[in-house]
Parts: structure tokens; C-alpha cells; sequence
């Protein structure tokens, strides 16, 4: 899978980066708040077993945005086939 290198900017981490699929990053249907999700959920993850689990007030206050912001995103997310959501973890699937 080809991925690109996704500068985020957060209220509480700036200037750093987080691989993102390139066709997540290339669909123009996406959101730019859920690419940024993606990449602010993916910098909890663990690299061994491709899970975390943020809570989504922690990835909202991270975002600078509303939980039902990041909760929008995570949808999409899921059924676009980026993340798989559990009931107290995510695991990536691209």
C-alpha cells in the first residue's frame, strides 16, 4: 500500500507527521477533519499489534473539535474500510 506522510496540527502536538493511505488521503469525498482523525486515532496506536484505544473526548480535546465531530469521522472511518472499531479499541486495517 502506498501511504503519504500527513503533517497534523492539534492544540496540544504541532508539527508532526502520521502515515495515511494514500487513497484516504486522495479521495476528495473525505473530509479534511477525517483524515485528521484517522491521523490523530493512528498516533495512539500500537505499532506491534495495530491497535489503540483512545477515548473520543481525548481524541476531541487532541482535534480541538466536538466529540460528535471525531464520533462522525469514526464512522465514516469504519465504513470506508480504514479502521475496524471494537468495543474498547480500534484496529487499523490500512
Amino acid at each position: 500500500d502506498i501511504i503519504v506522510l500527513y503533517k497534523v496540527m492539534t492544540s496540544t502536538k504541532n508539527n508532526w507527521f502520521i502515515q495515511v493511505p494514500l487513497d484516504l488521503f486522495m479521495d476528495e469525498s473525505m473530509k479534511p477533519t477525517i483524515i485528521k482523525t484517522y491521523g490523530v486515532i493512528k498516533s495512539f496506536r500500537n505499532n506491534k499489534t495495530h491497535m489503540c484505544c483512545p477515548k473520543v473526548a481525548q481524541v476531541a480535546a487532541t482535534m480541538n473539535c466536538s466529540e460528535r465531530t471525531v464520533r462522525d469521522a469514526i464512522n465514516v472511518l469504519v465504513a470506508q474500510g480504514y479502521i475496524k472499531k471494537h468495543k474498547h479499541f480500534f484496529k487499523f486495517l490500512k
